[in-house]
């Protein structure tokens, strides 16, 4: 494979995966009351973390946000735990100069737990672990997903699908050629 054929492939597979992340982000802030807007970027967190490969993390991350600082890439690319990442991107907020949403929003946060950040913190991750999401491992998930396709699968030619075909088989043929096709 040249290494032209290998760059299109690479090219395209971003792409792909920019449209899955913008898609995931999409449905999870149109099913999802997020005040702060934290628990989004918990999400994205935790979508990178869990669905690309590392060495294609940063590609995926400057398609999805074009002008994304070198400090933010870094947050959200390095393993943290939930709560680590939290404080990191709290803490990064807050540093911030240009006023922003997210800063705005990170003060008011901050400003309704007197200060702490571990307070703060601590809100936002009891609403994520009301949300119940990425708790089952990656391939745990997959493998649930594989027994639920081969059930569905079994069931394809079963008695209930042999029924319907004799039920329709048993149908009289009312439409002669004359009357359907005219």
């Amino acid at each position: 494979m040249s290494q032209a054929h290998k760059d299109s492939l690479l090219k395209e597979y971003l792409v792909w995966q920019q449209r899955r992340l913008n898609d995931a982000l999409l449905y999870f802030k149109n099913s999802t009351q997020d005040q702060f807007g934290l628990l989004g970027d918990l999400y994205l967190y935790n979508w990178l973390q869990r669905e690309i490969q590392p060495p294609h993390k940063n590609a995926v991350l400057s398609l999805v946000i074009p002008k994304i600082s070198e400090e933010l890439t870094d947050l959200l690319t390095t393993k943290w735990d939930n709560g680590q990442y939290l404080q990191g991107l709290i803490a990064y907020w807050l540093t911030q100069t240009r006023s922003s949403q997210r800063k705005e929003n990170s003060e008011k946060l901050l400003a309704l737990h007197g200060g702490e950040i571990s307070l703060a913190v601590e809100e936002i991750l009891a609403a994520w672990q009301k949300l119940a999401l990425f708790i089952q491992p990656q391939k745990e998930a997959i493998r649930q997903i594989q027994d639920l396709q081969k059930k569905r699968g079994a069931e394809v030619g079963g008695e209930l699908d042999q029924q319907r075909v004799a039920l329709i088989d048993s149908l009289p043929d009312s439409f002669t050629q004359d009357t359907f096709f005219s």
